[in-house]
């Protein structure tokens, strides 16, 4: 029986182990200029995508920056592309550091106080052309709090609501709440207004 000690094998391997580790730090400090390029460019690419409001196709490319070149700036966006979908005036800082006027403009429009509850649904149709959906809903809210019986408010938050979930690209379950917010707004324009046909046409849609 072979009872000799083992001492040069194990060597051996603590030199591959360390060698091996030496060697994938070289080769990570070597590309570091290359994955922060990189990560640079998808995470402009999800600035982009953000912009648009199509908020699962950022959150795919700050991901990619965030697995080459992590960090805390990546985190936080791809945190606002998940929540800005339930609450749009999120994005608000972001259109600030982007310097997006257009923007920051339709959002103080949206939350100036309007004449008329018709005003406020009139500037949710124009917004929902404008493919503003999420924006769209604010301006309708407004015009329900403004006019609890006016049933062209409680249209056009139904209408702007459905126009989320099918325009906007959502995280989470955000599709399925813009669904429901827009069949119960036309269940209610409905009930103040059961012989306007447009509403239950919408409604036999769902």
């Amino acid at each position: 029986m072979n009872t000799r000690p083992k001492k040069p094998l194990l060597g051996i391997t603590i030199a591959i182990i360390c060698g091996t580790i030496m060697l994938i730090s070289t080769v990570h400090l070597l590309t570091t200029p290359l994955r922060s390029r990189w990560a640079k460019q998808f995470s402009a690419r999800g600035d982009n995508f953000l912009n648009q409001k199509k908020y699962l196709s950022a959150i795919v490319e700050y991901k990619k920056a965030d697995l080459l070149l992590p960090g805390n700036a990546t985190k936080q966006k791809i945190t606002l592309a998940r929540s800005a979908g339930k609450d749009v005036f999120l994005m608000e800082n972001f259109y600030r550091q982007n310097n997006n006027i257009v923007q920051q403009e339709i959002f103080n429009q949206v939350r100036s106080v309007p004449d008329t509850s018709y005003d406020m649904v009139m500037l949710s149709r124009t917004l929902i052309e404008q493919n503003e959906p999420q924006l769209a809903v604010e301006a309708a809210e407004t015009a329900t709090e403004m006019d609890k019986d006016y049933r062209d408010a409680w249209l056009y938050l139904g209408i702007s609501n459905l126009a989320v979930a099918k325009q906007t690209e959502l995280a989470g379950n955000a599709y399925q709440i813009y669904l429901n917010n827009g069949k119960n707004a036309l269940e209610h324009a409905k009930a103040l207004d059961p012989s306007y046909t447009a509403t239950s046409d919408l409604l036999k849609q769902l």
